[in-house]
């Protein structure tokens, strides 16, 4: 599944987020900005390369806010890793793999909601390579606004990378609640899981306000089917012990 298939889903609930954060743009987050396109968005990058990247976005988007910026626990500076391509880039300066460092402004999401007037309810993407935790303290009070947030993982990353217990857990402390899964991605040379989204929803969100899995008419139609397959099991049962009991007799 995509992050356009999930969102959509959630949009057939009838929620909307007024606002859209894009934490790590990087080549831009496919699926992220056309299933709500009356929110505004706010576009948040370290990488100054990816500057022109935002600018298109932003022409396609009335008022999105671009911010040449990495999203943390506090408003400052910090030093970045910046992978050839822009994707991959991280705050965590010891990982592995080629790349220059070099000096970005840090700003935290509260700062953005205060700086820009930004209105509730929010929809929080995340894919800053390891430094979610540290983004998701930079919002005290913008979480408690929040509905969904989709959150990449990495179920191979180094020690500098929370687990996905770590981000299941930090999300139920502030009530958000695993939802939904999207975009996995794999291994080339195993063929295993490495990457994934995760989608987090408001436990009392309207978007969680249905409790059933299936309508009436849906739960009917799966009650006949699985009376209808256990008729056929019972039917081939039936026959393949007629046959043995055949097949037993006419040997004696």
């Amino acid at each position: 599944m995509s992050i356009a298939a999930a969102l959509t889903a959630i949009a057939g609930t009838g929620w909307k987020p007024a606002t859209i954060f894009d934490i790590g743009v990087g080549l831009g987050t496919d699926g992220l900005y056309d299933v709500f396109p009356d929110a505004r968005l706010v576009l948040v990058e370290p990488v100054s390369e990816a500057g022109p990247v935002m600018q298109e976005i932003a022409g396609r988007y009335p008022e999105t806010v671009c911010e040449l910026a990495a999203a943390g626990a506090s408003d400052g500076q910090a030093e970045i890793l910046v992978s050839p391509g822009i994707t991959g880039s991280t705050m965590h300066t010891s990982a592995l793999g080629q790349g220059d460092t070099r000096t970005v402004p840090t700003v935290t999401l509260d700062t953005l909601v205060e700086r820009h007037g930004l209105r509730p309810p929010f929809l929080v993407k995340l894919d800053v390579e390891g430094h979610e935790l540290e983004v998701l303290k930079g919002a005290t009070r913008t979480l408690p606004e929040t509905e969904v947030v989709v959150s990449e993982v990495s179920i191979w990353g180094g020690g500098y990378r929370p687990t996905i217990v770590d981000i299941v857990t930090v999300m139920k402390e502030h009530g958000l609640v695993l939802h939904d899964v999207a975009n996995m991605g794999y291994r080339g040379i195993d063929d295993a899981l490495l990457l994934l989204d995760l989608v987090f929803v408001r436990e009392t969100s309207m978007i969680r306000s249905v409790k059933s899995a299936k309508t009436p008419e849906q739960a009917a139609a799966a009650r006949q089917y699985k009376q209808e397959k256990m008729r056929r099991r019972l039917e081939e049962i039936a026959a393949r012990q007629a046959a043995e009991s055949g097949g037993g007799s006419s040997g004696s």
